[in-house]
């Protein structure tokens, strides 16, 4: 377990790194965190893809952590070290919660027919007017 644990301190370091991709997902009421390293393999021995993938879930409705590529993972059953990674990986989601929202809002509506960009433009319009109303609060 000393292994894994060095590893997924490895991991955490690095969740800002672009080729490493972290989300939550809720299944029966219980947290699972996903994290997935994907790393080119090289040009030489590309095996008819140019990438590979190491998943890592943690699994709090089975109090696991499983690690591996694709169908074969290797898990490991410990509820303290799946719980205390669970701690950590949730302070991260809560603290990129809302970077991570406006993000997909505003990707969302950028990318619209011209018909269609009033309904984000009503949204940018109600985020610009709090933002007044909140330099210049009107006095009563």
């Amino acid at each position: 377990m000393v292994e894994l644990e060095e590893f997924l301190q490895f991991i955490f370091q690095n969740l800002d790194d672009p080729r490493v991709e972290f989300f939550k997902k809720m299944k029966f009421g219980y947290r699972h965190y996903f994290i997935n390293v994907t790393l080119k393999y090289p040009e030489d021995d590309q095996k008819g893809r140019d990438s590979k993938t190491l998943q890592i879930i943690i699994d709090c409705r089975n109090n696991c952590i499983e690690v591996g590529q694709w169908e074969e993972l290797i898990v490991f059953e410990n509820p303290e070290l799946t719980q205390k990674w669970a701690t950590e990986l949730e302070k991260v989601y809560q603290s990129t919660i809302s970077s991570d929202l406006k993000e997909k809002v505003n990707k969302f509506f950028n990318n619209v027919d011209p018909k269609d960009k009033d309904f984000g433009r009503r949204w940018k319009m109600k985020d610009w007017f709090n933002e007044n109303e909140n330099e210049n609060p009107t006095e009563e």
